[in-house]
């Protein structure tokens, strides 16, 4: 008997160990399918003229040579700049409804393509520290010729949101942080979102250690209640990185990955332009 089930456990163990390396193996396809540039991306699906947004674009480079490409929508009202980063496989035009409803409010609004997306350079997309040197990188170029429009505001959607994480962190100020749908734990995204029988193990050492050099920040997260991307758990495990009192998880009822849509608009402009104008 002992020596069936010897065997029995070796073969669990071997059929583990098999399900292991195709899952990595998927995974690493996975991730080289989705860091490639994507031609599709390449082209704005819309420009802020189609908005009647007025807007300079400008291009900063990278610490690591990667030219990033921007619009700058001003505002006469000088409330304040947004500087908004759109998700993994988006590109600045796609954050342009948002931006247009911030610019009604009375705010200027930054928007850029992260690197290997849209009109910006680079051959690979990251979903790490790389995108903060993005965000850093347009950060000083709007405290340069821009600063004059206000103090700003770091927004980002889903895979953005970790832009934003790592960029704020090298900013190095209290700046307020939005975070629509942020991913947050990776494996374990990774496991809902493609129905993998384990969460890859993916270290998120890097991303905690931003939110901690970031901790004083005020920072509104805001999440589906049936986002696969990013569970409450996960929200509430995130925020507690932050000391500032006025951090907090929004959670929208009936709601998947884009929080930002026509049933969620007015509790969205309330949870959002109270925590701008109160922080």
């Amino acid at each position: 008997m002992k020596s069936i089930i010897f065997i029995l456990c070796i073969g669990s163990l071997l059929s583990a160990s098999r399900l292991d390396a195709q899952q990595s193996m998927n995974l690493e396809k996975m991730k080289s399918r989705y860091e490639n540039r994507i031609p599709k991306l390449d082209g704005m699906s819309a420009n802020p003229n189609d908005f009647n947004l007025t807007y300079e674009a400008f291009n900063v480079t990278t610490t690591d040579s990667i030219n990033i490409a921007s619009w700058f929508i001003p505002n006469k009202l000088k409330k304040g700049t947004i500087l908004m980063v759109h998700g993994f496989n988006m590109n600045k035009s796609h954050m342009l409804k948002r931006a247009s409803l911030f610019y009604t409010k009375g705010y200027s609004v930054i928007l850029l393509d992260l690197r290997a997306r849209g009109e910006s350079g680079g051959d690979k997309a990251s979903t790490g520290k790389k995108n903060g040197l993005e965000i850093e990188a347009v950060y000083a170029y709007y405290k340069s010729h821009f600063d004059a429009y206000g103090e700003v505001t770091l927004y980002g959607f889903s895979h953005g949101g970790r832009a934003i994480i790592f960029g704020a962190s090298l900013i190095g100020e209290s700046n307020k942080v939005i975070l629509e749908s942020p991913p947050y734990q990776l494996g374990e995204s990774f496991k809902r979102q493609y129905r993998m029988p384990t969460a890859p193990l993916i270290s998120e050492a890097a991303i905690d250690q931003a939110l901690t050099r970031i901790s004083k920040s005020p920072m509104l997260v805001l999440l589906g209640d049936t986002d696969s991307a990013i569970i409450e758990t996960e929200a509430t495990t995130l925020i507690e990185h932050s000391h500032n009192e006025n951090s907090k998880v929004v959670l929208f009822n009936n709601t998947a990955h884009n929080v930002f849509s026509t049933p969620n608009l007015i509790q969205y402009e309330e949870v959002v332009f109270e925590f701008i104008s109160k922080n």
